[in-house]
């Protein structure tokens, strides 16, 4: 039996990294969260079901910082951060006591 080169033409390549409208992405990707089991098991998270809604708590450390202007007079900022302690609840019932709830810290 002869081999076949599985390489796809060049439309077939199109068609496969062509996004669709599902495929756009509807938030930057620095917002978004990969936690794998080891800090599932961390946070006590036993399961949560796709599409559920969390209140997520995080301290972070700013490690990074830079701020840039170009001759045309654009400007921008960016940021990174590092979470170094976080907790995962459940969204509560009423927004404005957790907001200005004196007990947390």
């Amino acid at each position: 039996m002869a081999l076949v080169d599985m390489k796809m033409s060049k439309a077939e390549a199109k068609e496969q990294t062509e996004p669709t409208s599902s495929d756009l992405p509807q938030y930057p990707w620095g917002l978004n969260l990969h936690l794998d089991d080891d800090e599932l098991e961390k946070l006590g998270v036993k399961d949560l079901k796709v599409g559920s809604d969390v209140v997520i708590t995080a301290k972070c450390s700013v490690t990074s910082s830079s701020s840039h202007k170009s001759m045309l007079g654009d400007s921008s900022s960016s940021v990174d951060l590092q979470i170094t302690e976080m907790e995962i609840g459940e969204v509560p019932t009423n927004k404005t006591s957790t907001l200005y709830d004196k007990t947390r810290s």
